[in-house]
């Protein structure tokens, strides 16, 4: 199991005499010196160090029951050749496999899919031996059970040929047909965008429109009128303003469409996978196609170093059935590869643009421009709405004041005759009682409107018959006005056929009446 142990004891001026913790650097390799710091010093030239004083601050920690026996030897050195993080991860992973590490090494070799699951080839992949791991362990010699179960599993990985290359190509056999199946979405949608884009018809409509007001607006007698601009100007067209900066040219642009031309607001709709197709980075895909390529050529060398080995029979079997299996699935993505590169230069011909960009740049360019198109025509809509709605809540308000003018003109045109003979029909009636005036209202208004009930009520009352008191009023003159009369009170001994016990009042006009009932709290307002 490799050459034979070398000692370097002789190469350390100091030799501790207790187990020491260690530094977990990362080695600067021997080839690596050339040219570096490490090229110009000398570590055995440093003789000014104290070895017991370190021994003492910075030896190892002993376990309780080693402490009690003196006889224990001490750890042993092998079992820590990795970082502590390191060991951890590794040992981590040995707990999901539940096996020992030469069980692991038997079925990476006989390729034991019921072990080699593809989250546990990742897992191996990721904890693969480093080449200074491997150059470390390729020196031991002595029983494995003297080293860690990371260390372990380690020295069973380096002990299987080309394992770092091995484990790389398991993993992508593991992660290959989700890969590719994403590869074809991708290229899929980035084909469709651009079509969309080249068969579009309106499109070009809308260019037409901008380069017309573009026109206009350069107009020179001393100029000839452009004929076409560089597309890059679609996500600018915006930063035009009218005169008092209410709005931009794309919000006029789409006024203008929307009332000649409502078709070209489709434009969203008939380029529905631009926006999809800006996002994917073509080449990032390009680049994982050619790795996947690279791969497969890996593939082949592998494949060619285990055709004398017996060991790695079964190992060739299935990568050798991988690889023809992969190889169809790339030649369906290099065509479409193949395709969209095609479908880009009729792109960029078509719509030609002031700097050289990638093609999914390109079309961002022109998804800018339609969401910035979209949006205008939506802010036109809104506004629309508002001012409709404005106009509406106007015409109700002017519709109200007219409709209270109207109502104060025709209560001001009502007759206010025949006040007293509503009063009195309502006293008889007992609506007196009911009256009450609105809190807040007026004196005056109350009394109004207390006038018109009675009025009201009065023509529906009908007439009590040989009424004395009634004959009483009309028959009886006016006397003279008398400064502040004092209103006699006669009781009434005939029986009114109506059952109602009725006061006399002194002959008096309709308004004194009424103002010498309100003095003597007879009306309850």
């Amino acid at each position: 199991m490799g050459p034979a142990k070398t000692s370097y004891a002789d190469k350390y001026p100091f030799k501790p005499s207790v187990q020491m913790k260690k530094f977990y650097w990362k080695p600067v390799r021997q080839h690596e010196l050339s040219e570096t710091v490490w090229e110009k010093t000398d570590f055995t030239s440093v003789q000014y160090l104290e070895p017991i004083e370190l021994e003492k601050l910075f030896g190892a920690k002993k376990k309780a029951e080693a402490e009690k026996k003196e006889t224990k030897e001490d750890e042993n050195p092998y079992q820590n050749m990795i970082d502590l993080k390191r060991s951890n991860n590794i040992g981590i992973m040995l707990k999901h496999f539940k096996m020992a590490p030469s069980a692991i090494r038997k079925a990476i070799i006989e390729m034991d899919e019921s072990v080699l699951t593809p989250e546990k080839i990742s897992q191996l992949y990721r904890n693969a031996p480093t080449p200074e791991e491997t150059e470390l362990l390729s020196f031991f010699t002595g029983d494995p059970k003297e080293l860690g179960k990371s260390e372990q599993f380690l020295l069973q990985l380096v002990s299987i040929p080309d394992i770092t290359e091995r484990l790389e190509l398991l993993n992508f056999r593991s992660v290959f047909d989700d890969e590719s199946a994403d590869l074809v979405h991708h290229y899929n949608t980035v084909i469709t965008g651009v079509e969309q884009v080249l068969n579009s018809n309106l499109l070009p409509r809308v260019c037409e429109l901008i380069l017309a007001v573009g026109n206009l607006m350069n107009y020179s007698q001393w100029k000839a009128p452009t004929l076409g601009f560089k597309v890059d100007f679609l996500t600018k067209v915006s930063d035009t303003r009218c005169t008092d900066n209410s709005l931009n040219m794309v919000h006029y642009l789409t006024g203008l469409v929307s009332d000649k031309q409502p078709e070209l607001l489709q434009l969203a709709d008939e380029l529905s996978m631009l926006g999809n197709a800006s996002r994917i980075p073509v080449a990032k895909l390009n680049a994982d196609v050619s790795k996947m390529n690279n791969t497969m050529s890996q593939i082949k060398r592998l494949l060619k170093k285990d055709a004398e080995n017996p060991e790695m029979t079964r190992f060739k079997e299935v990568l050798l059935s991988f690889s023809l299996h992969a190889k169809r699935e790339l030649e369906v993505i290099g065509d479409l590869k193949n395709k969209l590169q095609d479908l880009s230069n009729q792109f960029l011909r078509f719509y030609p643009f002031a700097a050289s960009l990638p093609i999914e740049e390109s079309l961002g360019v022109i998804s800018e421009f339609v969401l910035i198109f979209m949006k205008c025509h939506n802010d036109n809509e809104q506004e629309q709405a508002n001012r409709e709605m404005k106009e509406r809540m106007a015409k109700k308000r002017q519709e109200r004041v007219e409709a209270q003018a109207l109502k104060k003109k025709q209560r001001a045109s009502r007759p206010k005759k025949g006040l007293m003979d509503g009063a009195m029909a309502t006293i008889r009636g007992g609506g007196m009682k009911t009256f009450r005036a609105k809190r807040g209202q007026p004196m005056n208004q109350s009394l109004e409107e207390f006038a018109l009930a009675m009025e009201q009520e009065a023509a529906n009352t009908p007439v009590i018959a040989d009424d004395p008191l009634l004959e009483q009023a009309k028959n009886s003159p006016q006397p003279e006005p008398e400064p502040e009369p004092e209103p006699e009170q006669v009781q009434c001994t005939e029986e009114l056929p109506t059952q109602v016990q009725m006061p006399v009042f002194e002959e008096q006009d309709s308004a004194a009446l009424l103002e010498d009932m309100l003095a003597n709290d007879e009306l309850d307002l």
